[in-house]
């Protein structure tokens, strides 16, 4: 860290020293689109969590009430025009933060204030109570399976098909190509992907949750493993979020 100035003063008397500023704990100030991006996705999985201002940014990161599915939102420290000199964690609902700034423009300011959170924008406040959550922080699953990118619009229109005739829908590997599958007692769905598959793979998951997981964007991420939980991992113009799915595990 620089030296700070100090102002010179040949007379005698105090030694006057200017301090550099310093933004304020748990204040920050980021553009509205980014965390409303940030919001939404977290929101599709939980109506309650912590946001933890870390060392390198802000992040979400929640399980489902059912505890089959979690999310992983996180916002790069860069992103922000003024960011908190300490790291904290804030429990708030998630849902009702998510409704006050649905028609925020421009810059956001969040800052604490005596444990209420205040939410500045547009010459509009809106004031939200803090909320006693755990501090412990999740772990994600390791996973290390079979990755591709495909676009959001490709994956999840295949998903949307196979939910005509089924409640859970299959990844398989057809003949080294990826399929999509439902079967159910109206009928069977079969939809055949442009993406190669080096190995063997089948494994099933529930839709509803699936549908959860659809974010708008050019492109994402998708890990696959036998008996292992789905990853699907957005960049959202650097907004980053990652999901997890548990499978539904078939009986041998």
């Amino acid at each position: 860290m620089e030296e700070k100035p100090k102002m010179d003063d040949e007379e005698e008397g105090e030694e006057v020293e200017l301090k550099e500023s310093e933004p304020t704990p748990l204040c920050s100030t980021i553009d509205a689109e980014k965390i409303q991006v940030f919001l939404d996705a977290a929101t599709r999985l939980a109506d309650e969590g912590t946001i933890s201002f870390e060392e390198d940014g802000m992040r979400i990161r929640e399980m489902d009430a059912s505890q089959i599915a979690m999310v992983d939102a996180f916002i790069p420290k860069a992103c922000f025009t003024l960011y908190p000199a300490s790291q904290g964690k804030l429990g708030v609902n998630l849902q009702t933060l998510k409704k006050f700034l649905a028609k925020a423009s421009g810059q956001v300011e969040l800052k604490v204030v005596e444990n209420r959170l205040h939410i500045n924008f547009s010459k509009k406040e809106f004031v939200l109570s803090l909320l006693d959550l755990s501090n412990s922080t999740r772990k994600v699953p390791k996973i290390e399976g079979f990755e591709f990118s495909i676009g959001p619009s490709v994956l999840f229109g295949a998903i949307k098909d196979c939910w005509l005739v089924s409640a859970h829908i299959s990844f398989e590997n057809k003949e080294n190509i990826l399929h999509v599958i439902g079967t159910g007692d109206a009928g069977e769905a079969d939809i055949k992907t442009e993406i190669a598959m080096p190995s063997p793979l089948t494994v099933m998951f529930p839709v509803d949750f699936l549908g959860k997981m659809n974010l708008s964007g050019d492109t994402m991420k998708v890990m696959l493993k036998k008996n292992s939980p789905l990853r699907l991992t957005y960049d959202l113009d650097k907004v980053l979020v990652m999901y997890w799915l548990a499978p539904r595990i078939e009986p041998e």
